[in-house]
């Protein structure tokens, strides 16, 4: 999986559900290093009430990755950076922009 393939996910992602984005990205930055995109996704809650919400814009990623699984099984260790930046650029909350570890 490329940079430009991961960072372009991760835009749809900011684009298309910022409610999924405003979880995920977050939880790129900070992810183990055993931890794959797909179970990080399989994690994802209703922001106001932290449970799991069938029907949502989560569920449509989680279909589109299971349809994806290149992107779902890429490590989410490995989007971390890109995830910090893609997050400052789109304006989201400055606790996703941390300093930029080095590789």
């Amino acid at each position: 999986m490329g940079d430009h393939q991961i960072v372009a996910f991760l835009l749809a992602l900011v684009t298309g559900h910022p409610q999924v984005a405003g979880e995920l990205l977050p939880a790129l930055v900070q992810t183990p290093e055993a931890v794959t995109i797909n179970s990080l996704v399989a994690t994802l809650s209703n922001p106001k009430d932290r449970s799991p919400v069938p029907g949502s814009a989560a569920d449509a990623v989680r279909m589109w990755l299971a349809e994806h699984p290149d992107y779902g099984q890429t490590p989410a260790r490995r989007c971390s950076a890109l995830a910090q930046e893609v997050a400052r650029f789109s304006f989201t909350a400055p606790t996703m922009t941390a300093p930029i570890k080095p590789p």
